[in-house]
């Protein structure tokens, strides 16, 4: 098994890093201040855990075990620096004129007494009870600190598995900065799988009724794939190499993969459109594929290398996560143009295309609009020219 997880660690790993100070630049005074805050003082940010039952006391023998269990079970989690809770709380009280300072709880299974004490004690401290009982009695608060440099999703998880384990019987809400930023890596990938499933439905929608060729759809397809494959490949083999957090994955990369796709699908939107054109007028593949690439090489170059170059420019951003996202999306457009310039003609000579079909003798739908609507441009170019100045 250790030879295994020492395989395993070494192999490429994607991050996902939910840490929004990171999207602010190193140089602004705010970040500055924050990090010497957490250097001085660690974690200041609190996560909470709020249970019980609406319109339920929590001043309950039953409630205060479970919140005994949960409060030892959370201190025990390496993740933790500090749990506060009516569970870990010291009470102080005037004795004869002496200070006594005990526990709150002092343990788990209490009398009604003693839960009447606790409730009497929080009735006349009303500043205090309001940090750990909710206004209407009825929910317990759990404050916990994490250590200074752990991940939040794991804290976030643990957090969540206790909890929910020991406390079945309640309602249980979460809140706080660290338990926000544990879940954002899974709203981040939410967030990409919806928008990939929904651009992968309207591209290939497109594509089906503009190509009409199942060959013609699945060829442009295996350009995108293997496009968006290496770009987050790339992404995993850096950091491994090179430990650059400017290569995690954050909020700001969420919009990679939806971009590439766009662009990768154009580059061969362009060729086998340009190709059925051809296609049509010579009724021979290799010729038709030949004149494709002597007309659409060079824009489909210049296009791919002056994006390469705009996102290139982010390396310049005061946003260290802008670098690697600059860097990462232009290697995905660059593979994604050797591809189309050499992968897709290929497979396109390879394929056995059927010169009878519809998809090659007729126009689709949109081919016949887009005629109609260049036609309309040259006819009352200087109507469109007036409209466009003013």
């Amino acid at each position: 098994t250790s030879t295994y997880d020492h395989f395993a660690e070494k192999l490429p790993r994607f991050v996902v890093d939910e840490d929004m100070m990171k999207l602010l630049p190193q140089t602004t005074e705010e970040r500055i201040t924050w990090e010497k805050v957490r250097h001085e003082f660690g974690r200041t940010d609190m996560a909470f855990i709020a249970f019980g039952n609406r319109g339920e006391s929590v001043f309950d023998a039953k409630l205060l075990a479970c919140l005994w269990d949960v409060s030892h079970s959370l201190e025990e989690l390496q993740e933790v620096e500090e749990i506060m809770s009516i569970s870990t709380m010291r009470r102080m009280d005037s004795d004869e004129g002496l200070l006594e300072i005990s526990n709150l709880q002092p343990a788990r299974n209490m009398t009604v007494d003693e839960v009447w004490e606790v409730e009497q004690y929080f009735d006349k401290r009303p500043s205090i009870k309001k940090r750990m009982v909710g206004r209407h009695n009825d929910y317990a608060n759990i404050m916990i600190r994490p250590k200074t440099g752990i991940d939040n999703n794991i804290f976030r998880d643990k957090m969540v598995e206790v909890s929910g384990r020991l406390l079945s019987d309640y309602e249980i809400h979460y809140g706080g900065v660290p338990y926000l930023f544990g879940t954002l890596p899974a709203l981040i990938l939410e967030d990409v799988l919806i928008l990939m499933v929904l651009g992968i439905g309207i591209l290939i929608t497109i594509l089906a009724v503009n190509f009409r060729s199942v060959a013609a759809v699945a060829l442009v397809w295996g350009v995108i794939i293997i496009a968006l494959v290496s770009m987050m490949g790339f992404m995993g083999w850096v950091v491994t190499l090179t430990g650059s957090e400017k290569f995690h994955f954050t909020m700001v990369n969420s919009s990679m993969p939806i971009i590439l796709m766009t662009i990768a699908a154009a580059d061969g939107v362009h060729i086998l459109t340009k190709f059925f054109r051809e296609l049509r007028k010579r009724q021979h593949v290799e010729e038709a594929i030949r004149v494709t690439m002597d007309r659409l090489l060079l824009p489909v170059f210049l296009t791919s290398l002056t994006t390469i170059a705009a996102f290139l420019s982010l390396i310049f951003a005061p946003i260290e996560q802008f670098t690697g996202y600059g860097i990462t999306i232009s290697l995905g457009i660059a593979w994604a143009w050797l591809l189309s310039s050499l992968f897709l003609p290929a497979m396109i000579v390879h394929h056995k295309w059927d010169l009878k079909s519809k998809a090659i003798t007729h126009l689709s739908f949109i081919e016949k609009i887009v005629n109609v609507y260049g036609r309309n441009i040259i006819r009352y170019q200087k109507v469109i020219l007036a409209l466009g100045v003013g």
